[in-house]
């Protein structure tokens, strides 16, 4: 064996001892089983099975350099199986065994094996785009169930497709086996297409899992589908184990609707002409798909929850026996059925006689509201002539009451400072750069600064302590929460006080670049300001052209009220001092910009507000330092300034300058009074 081969040999087994450490416990026994070792164009190669202590490193390291590279993969068994098994092969490997572990042999459920399989013929190795589409769905899975509150996964590539491995609490051994069929059966049903499935035979307690870091060498290795290393992508600094109250709310989604066929309250069996699509077609819910197969019946997926428009993707499934379930994951709305679900929609079903109803069952008017208050009849709606709505302020003139404010700046520019800033004077009903305050409760969800920052600002700043002002930092025993969390949502709805988000993207699950997953996310903020708080939102600006003002999709300026841009006015980035804000959206009143210095112990304290070049003007710096300059030349300095191409381009067809053609055809520029 060559250097270079020996070298890749430890590694593999460097990145495979580490998997066994994350996966198994001192004391353990593991199976490391690997399939058609020495295959041949002539022969399919032979099975080899060893039994190991999990303190044997020496025995399992020489085990994967051998194997790795020589077969078509190398798996373990994940689950804690029956110790005296070592007794088959103890520590050493055996070539045709003639017993591998089975289910009978498995003692504990330690793990729920989730595998997002790329959909192809068998016996071939995944495609790049195939392979890409299943770390992909992973990662969708994933963020889903981060939602419903479940911990951090190991998440792994298998050099085909991906792995979501969650670790179960201590369970009985039958009930844990039913909870992992029933959850890799509910993530099937919302995430299996023609493209990627979740394999749903790893509810087999001692199947087999690839030992990550070894190779995956399903057929012959072609530019197109070639051989590739498993491996971790992502794995906790702790691994927790789900909660158990939280495997039962997902198995409960295929549990509940296996039970509903029996005849449970839940279900509304079909009577008369009652016809789901047409109803469906009515409401005006926004389906996301559907009708699909489902167990012998239908299913139909929700854009979102009726009970809570900041849940997505719920289903109402049609059972083979007819009978109809709703179901949406999020713990918050477990307590809703179907009988539930269609009394909101469609408030006067369980009351109104059957004359109200249309011929087909249907009802006659239906209309979803994001609340539980649906209007059923158009002389509901009262005349917006007669209704009161006066701008209130949070502070004057600059943060309204029940809107979302983003503030937006370069990394070190001092946003956190004014927001903390803000924050007291509101706590205290202190003037806020001697503009009027009304004096609220606040809640300061910091997702960025550790406990010494915050501390050290706090002194800086002069805030005192009070009960009016909660600041929830990532050094408490939860990290700050979403703005879908209950406890912010209440704090909102009972107090209309203000709430901080420092900043978005500690908080957004999805990318800032996605318009999808951030109208989504912007839209909780909207739901915290539509119950009477103020929310700020503080967020990054970007150094490319596109993101000035700030960074990621159009959606999150699209999603606020107010939007301003600080900026420092000193040139000293090593220190706070006058800083700048510019109001860039104004949905409310007319944008304002504000001047303020920083006073040690004060906070900040108004200033004249200082003067904003425009185009023309720095044009004009520029032509009056460098006369003569063409068109190329004066871009590249004006966008130093924080020009655009196109604004300078404008400014130049329009503006008052002396032109005068130039080498190669090009345009040279000058002030009316310079000399050319």
């Amino acid at each position: 064996m060559s250097s270079e081969n020996r070298e890749r040999s430890r590694e593999a087994a460097d990145q495979a001892l580490h998997a066994i450490g994350l996966l198994f416990q001192l004391s353990d026994v593991l199976e490391i089983r690997a399939l058609h070792v020495g295959r041949t164009t002539e022969s399919s190669g032979v099975t080899c099975s060893g039994y190991f202590n999990f303190e044997s490193e020496k025995a399992i390291r020489a085990a994967i350099q051998k194997l790795d590279g020589r077969s078509e993969g190398i798996y373990v068994v994940l689950n804690p199986f029956n110790p005296v098994l070592l007794s088959r092969a103890n520590n050493r490997l055996q070539a045709k065994p003639k017993h591998t572990t089975s289910d009978s042999d498995i003692v504990q459920r330690r793990w729920l094996y989730i595998d997002a399989d790329p959909v192809r013929p068998a016996g071939i190795s995944a495609s790049e785009e195939e392979h890409q589409a299943a770390i992909r769905r992973a990662a969708e899975i994933r963020e889903f169930l981060q939602s419903l509150g479940w911990p951090e996964p190991i998440f792994a590539d298998s050099g085909n497709g991906a792995h979501l491995l969650y670790q179960l609490p201590e369970l009985h051994l039958v009930r844990a086996g039913e909870l992992v069929k029933a959850c890799l059966k509910a993530l099937a049903s919302r995430f299996s297409d023609p493209l990627v499935t979740v394999d749903e035979s790893t509810a087999s307690a001692a199947r087999l899992c690839k030992l990550y870091g070894t190779m995956a060498r399903k057929g012959d290795s072609t530019p197109s589908r070639p051989h590739r290393r498993s491996g971790i992508i992502e794995e906790p600094e702790r691994i927790e184990a789900v909660p158990f109250e939280l495997l039962e709310l997902l198995a409960g989604d295929i549990e509940d609707s296996s039970r509903s066929a029996g005849g449970r309250a839940d279900t509304m069996p079909p009577s008369g002409p009652f016809r789901i699509e047409e109803w469906l077609r009515n409401t005006g819910l926004e389906l996301v798909k559907g009708p699909e197969p489902y167990d012998g019946g239908r299913k139909w997926t929700l854009q979102t929850c009726p009970f809570n428009p900041e849940h997505v993707k719920p289903v109402i499934i049609e059972l083979a026996s007819g009978a109809l379930c709703y179901k949406c994951l999020h713990k918050s709305c477990a307590q809703y059925d179907w009988k539930a679900f269609r009394k909101l929609v469609e408030p006067d079903h369980y009351d109104q006689p059957s004359g109200n109803r249309g011929n087909d069952g249907a009802p006659q008017f239906i209309r979803r509201s994001s609340d539980t208050r649906v209007i059923t009849d158009l002389s509901q709606i009262p005349s917006v002539w007669n209704l009161e709505a006066n701008l209130e302020w949070c502070v004057e003139g600059m943060i309204a009451q029940g809107s979302v404010t983003l503030i937006s700046a370069e990394s070190g520019t001092g946003k956190t400072w004014i927001a903390y800033y803000i924050a007291s004077c509101v706590a205290h009903g202190a003037p806020a750069i001697g503009r009027r305050v009304n004096q609220k409760k606040v809640l300061y969800l910091d997702g960025e600064n550790p406990l010494y920052v915050v501390k050290q600002r706090l002194f800086d700043l002069g805030i005192t302590a009070t009960s009016e002002l909660t600041i929830w930092g990532g050094w408490n025993p939860d990290p700050p929460p979403g703005p879908d969390h209950p406890l912010v949502i209440d704090f909102a709805r009972q107090y209309k006080g203000l709430i901080v988000y420092d900043s978005l993207i500690e908080f957004h699950p999805g990318s800032e670049q996605s318009s999808t997953e951030t109208r989504a996310f912007m839209r909780q903020f909207r739901a915290l300001a539509n119950l009477g708080a103020s929310v700020i939102v503080l967020h990054n600006a970007g150094k490319a052209e596109s993101s000035k003002l700030y960074r990621g999709s159009s959606d999150i300026k699209a999603a606020v009220d107010t939007a301003y841009q600080l900026r420092g006015t000193d040139g000293q980035s090593e220190r706070l001092g006058a800083l700048h804000m510019s109001c860039f959206k104004g949905r409310l009143v007319p944008g304002q910009s504000f001047g303020l210095e920083f006073r040690p112990k004060q906070g900040f304290v108004s200033c004249e507000a200082p003067q904003v070049c425009g185009v023309q003007e720095i044009v004009s710096e520029i032509l009056r330092a460098a006369s003569g300059s063409n068109q190329k030349q004066i871009i590249a300095k004006a966008r130093e300034k924080g020009c655009t191409k196109r604004q300078v381009e404008a400014c130049l067809q329009n503006g008052p300058w002396s032109a005068m053609r130039g080498p190669n055809n090009s345009i040279l520029y000058s002030l009316p009074d310079q000399p050319r």
